[in-house]
């Protein structure tokens, strides 16, 4: 396989929470490539997106009123474990195994059928110009939850059912700089590239 590595590009001016985490590899002869990820996480420097502190009245995604904890703050030091950590590991390890026809168009978020998406806050670019320079676009937040540390599904697919976006979010009273929680990223981001049971019956895998 390719060499390849993760490069956590550096947002240039009016791109507020986009981070763009590039396999940095070269291209095969064959037309296949690293997949190309990137993070949009305005949620998690939205204060009224998460819990800013105990007592905080929040609506989950299910439309339910919850009362946030201390532990369910997403502090400063939880959102950079999760994305300059957790998230730019767990995506190498799928760019480091995962090629792609790599997407040559900017990718326009649809207005509709957005699933669990549409509880993420997608920025107006993305509905009209789109994101270039991606094959998967990732929303992000740190909310809490009564389930598991995190998940993530897809929100979208291109024409051929390619996953190209989807959702994700992690507890903050589990986010920890371990390589348990970057396992479990990668797992759930695996989710997002739509490796689960529903895609392969689907394809009738």
């Amino acid at each position: 396989p390719l060499p390849t590595a993760v490069v956590r590009e550096v947002p240039r001016r009016g791109q507020g929470a986009m981070q763009a985490y590039t396999a940095a590899g070269e291209d095969g002869d064959d037309g296949w490539a690293p997949i190309r990820i990137k993070v949009s996480a305005e949620d998690m420097h939205d204060p009224l997106r998460h819990c800013t502190a105990a007592g905080d009245l929040r609506i989950d995604y299910r439309g339910r009123v919850i009362t946030c904890e201390a532990d369910d703050v997403l502090t400063e030091e939880r959102r950079n474990i999760i994305l300059r950590q957790t998230l730019p590991a767990a995506i190498q390890l799928h760019s480091e195994r995962l090629s792609v026809k790599p997407v040559t168009r900017p990718i326009v978020i649809p207005r509709t059928g957005l699933r669990i998406c549409k509880n993420f806050t997608i920025p107006q670019k993305h509905r009209t110009a789109g994101v270039a320079g991606a094959d998967m676009i990732l929303y992000v937040n740190g909310f809490p939850t009564s389930g598991p540390m995190a998940w993530a599904a897809p929100c979208a697919v291109l024409n051929d059912d390619r996953p190209f976006a989807a959702a994700a979010n992690f507890a903050p009273r589990h986010v920890a700089a371990t390589s348990r929680n970057v396992r479990v990223a990668a797992h759930e981001l695996g989710h997002a590239l739509g490796f689960a049971e529903t895609q392969f019956l689907m394809f009738h895998m």
